[in-house]
């Protein structure tokens, strides 16, 4: 079996959305100084590689600690989907018909050539809400991509909308996703069980037999 790891490193240098807070990783004590290490975490629950659940936009949405772990786990379609800056993904519905069994779809735009820096989170391309409307009606149960977010910095919130209102679980900030691309690897990507969470941070990765 193969192992892929999709996730980015958490540290104090790790960029996030423009209005997400801040992360810190602090050193609280050390070995030499104590019989053990600890470190103080400060990060907003979407930051890094992270999953939007129905909370973060959908009043009374399901939560992280209220999902269940498997709504994370799956084998998924991994579609090369170069797209442009600032523009909007969409794909003809032969695409989502060969989804098949896989209830986990996967955008691999090339953005991910980005990630660890500020560019990551300028201008960025989204997925259109006429793709998350045809994703709706192929009854997948997760939508995952390399991208910071599902809805690009310019349009409005409705491909999050879409997408939570009907159940459907986002992972964003994917890396790693090119040499996955056509193939049908079985994703983990669970958060942490955080008391109504609306997202978490999560080490995602894949796995081939």
């Amino acid at each position: 079996m193969k192992i892929f790891d999709l996730s980015t490193t958490i540290s104090s240098k790790t960029f996030v959305y423009p209005t997400d807070p801040e992360v810190n990783v602090e050193q609280v004590c050390d070995l030499g100084d104590s019989p053990y290490a600890v470190k103080r975490l400060t990060l907003g629950t979407h930051s890094g590689t992270h999953v939007d659940v129905p909370r973060h936009a959908v009043a009374g949405g399901a939560s992280c600690d209220k999902l269940p772990i498997g709504a994370f786990i799956g084998r998924m379609l991994v579609v090369d989907a170069p797209c442009r800056p600032g523009a909007l993904l969409d794909f003809e519905d032969g695409v989502i018909e060969s989804l098949g069994d896989d209830k986990i779809i996967c955008f691999s735009t090339g953005w991910e050539k980005h990630a660890g820096t500020k560019a990551f989170f300028e201008n960025f391309p989204g997925i259109s809400p006429e793709l998350a409307k045809k994703l709706i009606v192929a009854g997948v149960k997760a939508v995952a991509t390399d991208l910071p977010s599902v809805d690009n910095p310019l349009s409005s919130p409705q491909t999050h909308m879409l997408l939570l209102d009907n159940g459907i679980v986002i992972i964003e900030a994917l890396i790693n996703l090119r040499a996955l691309i056509g193939l049908r690897p079985t994703l983990y990507a669970v958060p942490l069980a955080i008391e109504d969470g609306d997202g978490s941070p999560v080490r995602a990765f894949a796995t081939l037999d």
